[in-house]
């Protein structure tokens, strides 16, 4: 935990505050809403703090992405070839 230079020091303090700061989110929301809820890290440092806490209960990297992707799918993409006609300033800045 104590780094021996000022870098792992510095590295050291945002991992473990980082990991405080969620299980104390974590343990405030729990005891306002009366209930307890699953707890899911996601993104790329997700894995290095879910280890030094004591709440995250799963990780799960790719969540956000996956969830936009199946959003946009359930919706439907933009017809790509319709874009410039949408967005008058986007086809004046791309011609």
């Amino acid at each position: 935990m104590i780094g021996r230079n000022t870098t792992q020091n510095l590295q050291s303090g945002m991992v473990f505050g980082y990991a405080g700061m969620v299980d104390t989110m974590v343990r405030r929301m729990r005891k306002e809403t009366g209930r307890g809820r699953r707890v899911i890290a996601t993104g790329g440092l997700a894995s290095l703090i879910a280890s030094e806490t004591e709440t995250i209960e799963r990780v799960e990297p790719f969540l956000t992405l996956e969830g936009s992707d199946s959003f946009t799918s359930a919706i439907g993409s933009p017809n790509r070839r319709n874009r410039h006609e949408r967005h008058p300033s986007a086809a004046s800045i791309s011609r």
